[in-house]
């Protein structure tokens, strides 16, 4: 009996514990009792608390109390940790009795205590239960009353969950609790406007538990977000700022993380620039700066000369100093050997050697001689050097445009006789052409225009007869043709030529044999029926051993033994990855070995699909990357992965080959090769949440379907690089699914 007091008490009051008995005497004694004989109250209490058979009968005592006395026998019971009056006073006098009663007999329900109250009483009494806290007011003042009321059952049960009551909050108010959470933090504005009420209600969970990722929330900026974080994390570094604007928001974000992590290699940035984008950064990290004039962009007329001119504006102090430049006139376009800089140890003289192969002038001034409209559009910039004091400048771009001639007044005409043809050759009619535009006119006075060059009387051709007779071949003597000759000139139209002898009617005498890889065959024996020559003695072939085109034997189908040594036969992926090679959709990176372990590429994988297509002709398919031309070893893949719907491209413009493909992306586009089948159903790794949205339906295809596997950790890890072993298990699966 005493344990189910205590135990409803503690539910009343939110972990309030009952006071001593004693504690009623001392109320007593204070005279907060009235009139009424409290001790005799109290002695009754303690023997219905002490389970005595001869306590008295509850009803009857309480009967001779009013309201008040009720409602102070209530409080006297219970520690004054919260005020509990409001909810005394929403009672009436038998609702009173009932409590009293309930809390000895251990049955009173909290919540019917809970619902007489107001939101501001509510709030009150968590407010004393918790503790006077700034950052949890909005959660409170969100809730109504129904939920302020499951709040404190949630709290007296110990099963409250903070989600249930951040999840009331609006987007301001959610911002609020984390910038109280984790500080005032200029730098993560950007990325709390940008989430919405789910995302953050995800993040406070992630801070309340200690396991928020980063990622989670970068992912979700767009460009100009992520490059303004990342701004305010390296500083305005000038020489950085091409790199970022070239990179896309997966690549920022990876920028970011590696930040965070002081991972960031910047050649791994760079390597995705254009020639000139990389000249600019180098002569950001020299730091050069000169003050320069010109070039400017020059346009001219075809045939003209096309001059750009550079000045360096030396200052009084470099004048006296004695100081001079060098100079590169470049086509930016046309250097191919950048992307390998060690930029962590560059140095001037290696880079200038590196380039001087590709200068197209070195002075000030540079000259295009004798312009062609094929030079329209090129561009050229100037590097400006000095080895001794380690200055490298690099100068705007700037383009040439060349207009083709004006209307031409003819006034240098050339003459051209006509000429008869012959048997042989064409004749013409006579023309006059114009020195200046090469146009072409029947008179003198230009009036009438011709295209006489492509106008040709034809040749008269030969008269041929024949000079000389033919001479029939037999079995082994040759023959000849008869000559041809031309009546008219004479010319020998066609030469005698030797016919062959006609060869003997074979008859077989034993058949051929032909010999297979490992057994022997023989020749055919045979003898002529004209002539009774023996033609062919049968002899032994002997076994002609296994003919390997590639990797099988184009014979008898065996394959040479399996050659990757890095791939033993234990190896978690060998069976597949004899499989891919088996059917040519994968190849090793050397003669022995795989390398499993190697990251594929945006490139591999659109070639091994392109492969598994048979290789179709792209003739006529739009080419949208700038970043693969035709020169490009996998072209052919990428413009058929594009047109196929295959790839979008990182960007429109760009594919970036060499970049590692995911996992996710892998998947992604092996899903749209096979169509995109519609399904449904939901991801259940560990990490699904971090599975990008344009990813997930390829994922679930790709684990219902067997296609690729999670890690034992239970996590499926969709921004892992996909090596070459994952490739061909993934696809040695999907072959055979």
């Amino acid at each position: 009996m005493k344990r189910r007091i205590i135990s409803m008490l503690m539910a009343l009051v939110l972990v309030f514990s009952l006071l001593p008995v004693g504690a009623l005497a001392d109320a007593a004694a204070s005279g907060e009792t009235g009139s009424i004989d409290m001790e005799e109250i109290i002695a009754a209490v303690e023997k219905i608390i002490n389970g005595d058979t001869n306590s008295p009968d509850l009803g009857s005592i309480l009967d001779k109390l009013d309201y008040n006395q009720l409602a102070q026998l209530i409080a006297a019971l219970i520690k004054d940790k919260v005020d509990i009056g409001p909810v005394l006073d929403k009672l009436d006098i038998n609702e009173l009795v009932a409590v009293i009663k309930g809390l000895i007999g251990g049955d009173t329900d909290i919540g019917s205590l809970l619902e007489k109250l107001d939101t501001e009483q509510l709030v009150a009494l968590i407010t004393g239960l918790i503790g006077d806290n700034e950052t949890l007011k909005p959660i409170l003042d969100k809730l109504d009353i129904n939920q302020l009321v499951a709040v404190i059952k949630g709290l007296i049960a110990g099963d409250q969950d903070i989600g249930s009551i951040i999840e009331n909050l609006d987007t301001e108010q959610l911002v609020a609790l984390i910038t109280g959470l984790i500080g005032d933090n200029e730098a993560l504005k950007p990325i709390l406007d940008k989430l919405d009420i789910n995302q953050l209600v995800a993040v406070i969970k992630g801070l309340i538990a200690g396991d928020q990722d980063i990622g989670s929330i970068i992912e979700n900026l767009d460009t100009e977000q992520l490059v303004a974080l990342i701004t305010a994390i390296i500083g305005d570094n000038e020489a950085l700022k091409p790199i970022l604007d070239k990179l896309d928001i997966n690549q920022l974000v990876a920028v970011i993380k590696a930040l965070i992590a002081g991972d960031v290699d910047i050649s791994s940035i760079i390597a995705n620039l254009e020639p000139y984008q990389i000249l600019k950064v180098i002569a950001g990290l020299f730091g050069s700066e000169l003050d320069v004039t010109g070039p400017d962009n020059v346009t001219v007329t075809e045939t003209e000369n096309a001059v750009f001119k550079v000045k360096v504006n030396l200052s009084l102090l470099d004048q006296l100093a004695g100081k001079t430049y060098k100079y590169m006139w470049l086509e930016p376009d046309d250097l191919t050997n950048l992307n390998d800089i060690n930029f962590e140890n560059i140095d001037i003289i290696s880079l200038i050697a590196r380039i001087a192969g590709k200068s197209l002038g070195n002075g000030d001034t540079f000259t295009v001689q004798n312009t062609t409209m094929r030079d329209d559009g090129r561009k050229f910039v100037c590097v400006i050097y000095n080895l001794s004091d380690k200055v490298f400048y690099v100068s705007d771009e700037v383009t040439l445009t060349v207009t083709p001639f004006s209307d031409c007044t003819h006034n240098t005409l050339r003459s051209v006789r006509g000429l008869e043809p012959t048997c042989t050759e064409d004749g013409h009619i006579a023309y006059y052409e114009c020195a200046t535009c090469g146009k072409l006119f029947l008179d003198e006075e230009c009036i009438t225009q011709t295209n006489a060059k492509d106008i040709v009387i034809p040749a008269k051709g030969h008269a041929p007869v024949e000079g000389k007779a033919a001479v029939e071949p037999t079995c082994t003597e040759t023959g000849l043709t008869a000559e041809i000759v031309c009546s008219v000139c004479g010319e020998v139209l066609e030469a005698q030529k030797e016919i062959p002898s006609t060869g003997h009617t074979k008859v077989v005498d034993v058949e051929a044999k032909e010999p297979t890889c490992t057994e022997a065959g023989c020749t055919e024996g045979s003898h002529c029926s004209v002539c009774g020559e023996v033609l062919a003695v049968s002899e032994a072939v002997p076994a002609k051993g296994h003919s390997f085109d590639g990797i099988q034997c184009t014979v008898c189908g065996e394959y040479v033994p399996f050659p990757f040594k890095d791939v033993p036969e234990d190896y978690w992926c060998r069976s597949e990855v004899e499989y891919v090679w088996k059917q040519g959709l994968m190849n090793g990176m050397t003669g022995d070995t795989f390398a499993p372990t190697t990251n594929m590429t945006r490139a591999m994988f659109a070639t091994v699909l392109y492969r598994m297509e048979g290789s179709p002709s792209v003739e006529g398919m739009s080419e949208p990357f700038t970043d693969v031309d035709k020169s490009y070893w996998a072209y052919d893949a990428i413009v058929w992965a594009y047109n196929s719907g295959i790839t979008n491209g990182v960007t429109e413009t760009s594919f970036e080959p060499t970049r590692n493909i995911t996992r996710a992306q892998l998947v992604t586009m092996l899903y749209r090769y096979e169509g995109s089948p519609a399904l449904s159903g939901v991801l259940t790794f560990t990490d699904s949440a971090d599975i990008a949205v344009p990813y997930r339906s390829a994922v679930l295809w790709a684990t219902r379907n067997g296609v690729v596997n999670g890690y034992e950790d239970g996590s499926f890890r969709p921004n892992n690089n996909a090596s070459r072993g994952h490739m061909a298990a993934i696809l040695a699966r999907y072959c055979q699914m």
